[in-house]
């Protein structure tokens, strides 16, 4: 089982740098970076949120969201917005700038995902998918911060 840890330890490292965009689609295609995809996806995920609660789902300091959220207003992805409860707390919220930008980059994602799995049976590509929604879904149970499923997500079997 030691080998089959240390094996799953090298290939998460090799996913998280085919992540990074460059490798499975053009290089001319602009890529939104890491940090913005994972925030734009959670506000789009669960409507507009705080600076403070964007902080504890990531488990990140305030100073750290704070700046990765200014840069993401000033590029037009991001903007504030009253709390629709009469909460004093702004809110952050996609603009349609932003809504374009995720959505053209899951779609370049998924894209570039059909074409890796290309060889692939639908059998092994079901069971990739549950695996890897089962490790993650692990994951974050421990870090005790579940991410929510995506709105589009066809539901899975059990786990």
């Amino acid at each position: 089982m030691d080998d089959a840890i240390s094996v799953i330890e090298y290939e998460t490292l090799l996913l998280g740098r085919h992540r990074s965009g460059r490798t499975l689609r053009p290089s001319d295609l602009p890529c939104l970076d890491r940090s913005a995809f994972a925030v734009l996806s959670r506000i789009q995920a669960e409507g507009p949120m705080s600076i403070r609660r964007l902080s504890e789902v990531f488990g990140l300091d305030l100073s750290t969201i704070n700046r990765q959220t200014n840069s993401m207003i000033r590029s037009g992805l991001l903007a504030h917005a009253n709390d629709p409860e009469g909460g004093i707390a702004r809110l952050l919220c996609l603009t349609p700038e932003g809504e374009r930008r995720l959505s053209g980059e899951r779609a370049a994602n998924i894209r570039g995902l059909e074409r890796v799995l290309l060889p692939w049976s639908s059998d092994d590509i079901s069971a990739f998918a549950e695996y890897l929604r089962r490790f993650n879904s692990d994951v974050e149970s421990l870090a005790n911060r579940p991410f929510p499923a995506p709105v589009t997500a066809a539901p899975t079997g059990g786990s």
